[in-house]
């Protein structure tokens, strides 16, 4: 699969797309919350459904609960129960979906973070070392797969 796509937001989706620009496809940790929030819409976070009825990742009003936190480990953003962020079916395509999964470290599993304010220098805050985030500070979440 090509790498290089975007998490972006689609109708409340976490979904991957090609690179656009716009604030749906930037993030920010909040170590408030401990969640990964949305610049697009700053009260919503990164949030799979708390059954395990449905993996889709979705960004929803924040909570803060365990459903909603997601550390970032080596390439991968792991939550509270194991399980990791994934391209939908290892499927590479336009708007495919990004789902909470058992982790295998396949490439579809595998998420570079870089931040869209680096060429600015340190941001206050610094970095959570447990999230591995720098805390309030923007950036993209490009897919390796």
């Amino acid at each position: 699969m090509p790498s290089g796509r975007y998490m972006d937001i689609v109708d409340g989706n976490v979904v991957v797309k090609r690179r656009n620009g716009f604030d749906s496809q930037k993030w920010f940790f909040d170590q408030k919350t401990r969640t990964v929030k949305s610049v697009a819409h700053k009260e919503k976070s990164w949030h799979m459904h708390p059954n395990g009825n449905n993996r889709d990742l979705i960004v929803y009003k924040t909570t803060g609960k365990w459903f909603q936190t997601f550390r970032y480990q080596g390439a991968n953003f792991v939550n509270a129960r194991g399980l990791v962020l994934t391209i939908k079916d290892n499927k590479d395509f336009e708007g495919a979906a990004v789902v909470a999964w058992k982790k295998h470290n396949g490439l579809n599993q595998r998420w570079n973070v870089v931040y869209s304010d680096k060429a600015t220098g340190p941001k206050t805050g610094g970095l959570d070392g447990h999230f591995g985030l720098h805390i309030n500070r923007p950036f993209v979440v490009l897919s390796k797969a």
